[in-house]
């Protein structure tokens, strides 16, 4: 029972890498701010491996209010969700950085939604589901 419990222990051992990248304008405010995190199986292996990647952006504009924000989330593995795109969600604001419409698709998009605001305030919201036959 020793050598289950430690082979269990020993399959979920990752290793994470992150990358920051900021750019600004001339002005020295922040134009765009992203963030690259990695995560991978420590012993990588051909029947058991796992690569998960997480992708954040957010793009300023020269006063300092936010344009848009990205995330997505994808994954290559032989465990956990089935689809490569995890989730895949992008805010856009307007001038006065409220938000104005934000879109969220949830593995490989069989799950969608989008909205829409007005001042910030939510008007909209449409689902969508989609069925794939494999």
């Amino acid at each position: 029972m020793i050598l289950i419990a430690y082979s269990f222990s020993g399959m979920a051992q990752h290793k994470r890498t992150i990358v920051k990248n900021v750019t600004k304008h001339q002005n020295g405010q922040v134009k765009k701010d992203a963030k690259i995190t990695t995560i991978y199986s420590k012993n990588p292996d051909i029947l058991d491996f796992y690569w998960k990647k997480i992708y954040e952006v957010v793009r300023y504009d020269s006063t300092g209010k936010k344009v848009y924000e990205l995330e997505r989330i994808t994954k290559r593995g032989t465990y956990g969700k089935s689809c490569f795109e995890i989730l895949y969600r992008y805010v856009q604001y307007d001038s006065n950085g409220d938000k104005s419409w934000e879109q969220e698709s949830k593995c490989d998009c069989k799950h969608q939604t989008e909205k829409s605001y007005k001042n910030g305030k939510l008007i909209t919201r449409e689902r969508k589901r989609r069925f794939r036959w494999e």
